[in-house]
């Protein structure tokens, strides 16, 4: 139990460092607390704040690959953001393509998402 606990406070701590715009040590927070994680549902979690901490630092590569891994790991509140942020990335990085495919596939498999219409509208001036 205090195991948990004690991976519970080092998330917390490594969110709360986003959330306070200290990306470089949410990242390093995160990073720790990923690597000692079972639950993949927590995971996709941790992921999905590393990739929004590396994005807020303009490590588009990095961001990239971690919102694809929330994605795929298909466990998470996050899917949906995620995809329209791996898109969102891929702009950044150049990769037009990419960035296409990612916007329609958000659009074909989270049609009712809040995330729907911003596609759209990229996908418009792509």
């Amino acid at each position: 139990m205090e195991v948990i606990q004690s991976q519970n406070v080092q998330i917390q701590k490594g969110i709360t460092e986003f959330r306070k715009g200290n990306f470089n040590e949410s990242i390093k927070l995160l990073n720790i607390a990923k690597s000692k994680e079972t639950s993949k549902k927590t995971q996709s979690e941790i992921i999905f704040y590393l990739a929004q901490a590396y994005f807020s630092i303009g490590d588009y590569n990095n961001s990239s690959l971690n919102y694809n891994n929330v994605i795929q790991n298909n466990n998470s509140s996050y899917i949906a953001e995620s995809q329209l942020k791996l898109a969102e990335s891929n702009l950044r990085l150049g990769k037009i393509d990419d960035a296409r495919d990612a916007y329609q596939k958000l659009i074909a498999s989270y049609p009712e998402s809040r995330y729907v219409p911003i596609a759209r509208k990229m996908l418009q001036q792509l």
